[in-house]
């Protein structure tokens, strides 16, 4: 029977609003229910027994049996001990505490550390010692993302250590797939927040490098001292990558914080590689080239601050060594330089109605002749001064502005001296009626150059004159049409000026667009008229149309259409795609593209995506494009391509194949690759890629 004494659970409320087990705060009150309560005076100990549940605010701590030494702090929970503040909960078989050390230690502990706006983290341990405020060791850990209670994978560590809702810090790591050991790190740490912090690892293989392996490490810099005004995240890159060698780099951000408001922020990158050049022998396999090595650098200093409300200033370094460093190793970077070293700085200042900038840019190249760098262009400085749209009086009438005067060099025109730019225009809408509207704008650029440039004159003037004028005519809910004029002309003269469309460029683009909600059916007509083309005046009339006439049907249709050409249609496409179930869908596509001397391109193309089973674990996804060979009009396969992919609940696994011709090599690329990724750790990826090229016969 279930005992509640009134009156010693006062006189225990009493006792423990003094001198509490989990108090942040002194004066919260601690409530105990229990089977059996005791209080020993004597000793100043507290013994509850039995479904023992004591609560201060948020924090509860439950278990068969707490004892408690008011005198020295030493409590004691035993038997099915839990810990939940709120949060999060943690279990262990017993939990002891020191509420004046503020210090304590779980027995077979077990919980979840993370965050609630994270992925979660499930560890278990033998023994779990408070060594902080909120940080703890852990001796002989088993951490997871899988909540199952034979986790498909896990770390083993000793020691280990938590701060709650922020890291984990494990040591003598063993990585465990399943019940078999995998991998062994001496160090290994983890955010609990959802921020991505340690190890990047991703193995490779290609038959020209041979066997790669790309890694890098992220780590955070924020010191307990600087941590509401400094935070940053930095990459360290180490890569192999096979006969090209090794590669090496820093990436550093950082952004500095006044008063909870980011007010400065900065990059810091390099990276190099000592790449040896590869070639393919005649044995058909690659090998390096005996002393063909080039040294490849890329590096980046920028850092951007507010000085003010209204004032932004920026600055940063670049240098790039050679021009295939960013195609090989930054795919995303598309400039093409040679070596080069560019520096900028600007500051700028920003209003509502306009803004101020002063740059200086010095960009300089490499030159073999001397074997330094040479100045390419200089603008120093450079000061602009414009406006956004402004409202003149209570006119339908808004002007638009700018002013920018540069002191400029550039060695590929010749040109050293100050270069000057105004630009104005005005802009006014016109409401034509409930349906239809327009707008009018017209303006000029003026530039000049005062001394010896490309024309080899001084005092070089010239402008750039246009209007833009656009109708807009609502014709019903769903139905709209747009007609744009375009003409601007280049003079040396003001007189020059002259409004002949002949003269200058001058289009008009007109297009009609249907819409018919809910998701049925858009349509696009547009063309262009060029008045000064001497002949052929019409662009080709363009239609694209997207058509929804089932649920498990849409229709993707468009056509070029040449006026003025002998051969009428330019482009054609049509594209079915079927979805007649959730569990998979297909579609089918034509694609017609005229080409020169009557060798038109035509494309044929096909795919379809299937889910395996009904838990969806297993999808499969293939497409395939034939082309059709201009000459004796037979469809040649082009492209294959087949992806398997399993859900192994915390893993993903993608089995690949791709078959591609080559035509303008007369070579056929075949690629199988398999890969294998933990769905808690997206960039960590295992797999292994092969690559077979063969000559057509």
């Amino acid at each position: 029977m279930r005992f509640k004494a009134i009156i010693l659970s006062v006189i225990v409320i009493l006792i423990l609003f003094a001198s509490s087990l989990m108090a942040q705060e002194e004066e919260e009150p601690i409530y105990c229910e229990a089977d059996y309560i005791e209080y020993l005076r004597e000793e100043g100990i507290i013994v509850a027994i039995g479904n023992v549940r004591m609560t201060q605010k948020y924090t509860v701590l439950e278990a068969d049996l707490i004892k408690m030494n008011l005198k020295t702090g030493e409590t004691v929970a035993e038997g099915h001990a839990s810990l939940w503040d709120g949060i999060r909960e943690i279990r262990g078989d017993s939990i002891t505490y020191n509420t004046k050390t503020k210090k304590g230690e779980i027995k077979k502990v077990a919980g979840f550390p993370g965050s609630i706006h994270a992925d979660p983290w499930y560890f278990k341990g033998k023994e779990m010692i408070k060594i902080e405020e909120d940080k703890y060791k852990i001796k002989r850990g088993i951490f997871t993302t899988c909540e199952r209670p034979s986790p498909h994978y896990h770390f083993w560590a000793h020691p280990a250590y938590i701060r709650l809702e922020d890291r984990i810090w494990l040591y003598n790591a063993v990585f465990f797939l399943g019940k078999a050991p995998l991998l062994y790190l001496p160090f290994y740490t983890r955010s609990l927040t959802g921020v991505p912090y340690g190890w990047v690892i991703v193995p490779g293989e290609d038959n020209k490098r041979g066997w790669t392996v790309e890694s890098r490490y992220i780590f955070y810099f924020r010191p307990k001292a600087w941590r509401k005004v400094y935070r940053s995240r930095g990459t360290l890159y180490g890569d192999y990558l096979g006969r090209a060698g090794w590669g090496k780099g820093l990436g550093y951000k950082y952004t500095i914080s006044r008063k909870g408001k980011d007010v400065g922020s900065g990059t810091l990158y390099g990276y190099h590689i000592r790449e040896h050049e590869i070639k393919k022998f005649d044995d058909g396999k690659y090998y390096r080239v005996p002393g063909a090595i080039t040294e490849r650098w890329k590096g980046q200093l920028r850092y951007s601050h507010t000085l003010t409300k209204y004032t932004n200033a920026m600055a940063y370094v670049n240098y790039m060594s050679v021009d295939e460093f960013n195609r090989e190793y930054e795919p995303e970077a598309r400039e093409r330089v040679t070596k080069e070293l560019e520096y900028y700085g600007a500051v700028t200042r920003t209003k509502p109605r306009y803004y101020m900038r002063g740059v200086g840019h010095l960009k300089e190249s490499w030159d073999s002749s001397t074997e330094k760098f040479g100045k390419q262009e200089q603008r120093l400085p450079e000061l602009t001064l414009g406006s956004s749209y402004i409202n003149i009086g209570r006119l339908p009438l808004y002007y638009k502005g700018k002013v920018q005067a540069t002191s400029l060099y550039t060695k590929t025109q010749g040109f050293t001296g100050w270069n000057a730019d105004l630009t104005q225009h005005l802009t006014t809408p016109i409401k034509l009626g409930p349906r239809m509207g327009a707008s009018l704008t017209g303006g000029y650029t003026q530039h000049f150059y005062d001394q010896t440039s490309k024309l080899n004159k001084d005092d070089v003037y010239w402008g750039t004159y246009e209007g833009i004028g656009r109708l807009n005519t609502r014709i019903t809910r769903y139905l709209q049409n747009d007609i744009v004029y375009k003409y601007s002309q280049n003079v040396h003269e003001p007189s020059d000026v002259s409004f002949d469309p002949g003269e200058g460029v001058s289009k008009v683009e007109g297009a009609f667009r249907l819409q018919l909600p809910p998701k049925r059916l858009k349509v696009k007509l547009s063309t262009l008229y060029d008045f000064k083309k001497e002949e052929k005046h019409w662009d080709k009339i363009r239609l694209d149309l997207s058509l929804w006439p089932l649920k498990w049907l849409e229709y993707d249709f468009d056509v070029g259409y040449s006026i003025d050409k002998p051969r009428k249609m330019t482009n054609l496409g049509n594209r079915f795609e079927f979805v007649p179930s959730h569990w998979y869908s297909f579609y089918i596509g034509q694609r017609f593209t005229q080409g020169s001397d009557e060798n038109d391109v035509q494309h044929l193309f096909s795919g379809a995506k299937f889910w395996l089973d009904r838990k969806k674990k297993w999808k499969l996804t293939v497409s395939n494009r034939f082309r059709q060979d201009p000459l004796d009009h037979d469809f040649e396969l082009r492209d294959v391509n087949a992806e398997l992919w399993r859900d192994l609940h915390c893993w993903e696994m993608t089995f690949s194949y791709r078959y591609k011709e080559r035509a303008y090599l007369e070579l056929e690329e075949h690629k199988v690759w398999i890969q294998f990724n933990i769905k808690e750790f997206p960039g960590f990826k295992v797999g292994h890629q092969s690559q077979l090229d063969l000559t057509k016969d």
